[in-house]
């Protein structure tokens, strides 16, 4: 009696493979997208969270907290070289947390290196001279969505693009709150 061989041939379980490898590179991808997508969304509603707590200060003192028209990040930068903390006199909005919001937000992604500009980093600036203010995110949008032209968040000093020694760069979106008097800052 012949005894046949149960099982797969070679060819079989490398067709397997080169499936599954292309299905889990897919969900990946996806995946990929759906994280950028929700580090968005914690932006606009970090933007909003700071927009409702500056108001509620100008509403008991008159004014916003001030910078004296310079440019405070926790991440520190050309812009701003002073090491600042999240709550309290030295916070990068001063002395808006803890009363008005519980801590100041940190970009989802942190402190990150900027992909064009070497020894600057993005997350979180803001700027305001006791009148008007400018909260933004600098150079954190990771999708266009919410940010696109004339929404909400749409940052209308920087717009949509950025350049980098005089080059575009695309894909990178601006997103921001501010007052009137501050909106092209």
């Amino acid at each position: 009696m012949v005894q046949k061989n149960k099982g797969f041939t070679l060819v079989e379980l490398l067709v397997v493979i080169a499936i599954i490898s292309f299905l889990s590179s897919v969900v990946m991808a996806a995946l990929g997208d759906a994280r950028a997508s929700a580090r968005d969304v914690r932006r606009y509603n970090d933007l909003a969270q700071i927009q409702t707590a500056l108001e509620l200060y100008r509403n008991e003192y008159g004014g916003y907290p001030s910078t004296n028209g310079n440019w405070y990040t926790f991440c520190t930068n050309g812009s701003d070289p002073v090491v600042r903390e999240t709550a309290g006199a030295n916070g990068y909005i001063p002395n808006l947390a803890p009363k008005y919001i519980t801590e100041l937000p940190l970009d989802p992604l942190g402190c990150q290196p900027r992909r064009y500009d070497r020894g600057h980093f993005s997350g979180y600036i803001y700027r305001s001279d006791g009148k008007d203010y400018k909260f933004a995110g600098d150079w954190t949008g990771e999708k266009r969505s919410s940010c696109a032209q004339n929404s909400r968040y749409w940052d209308a000093g920087r717009g949509e693009g950025g350049t980098y020694l005089d080059l575009p760069i695309p894909g990178i979106v601006f997103c921001s709150v501010s007052t009137s008097g501050a909106r092209l800052w």
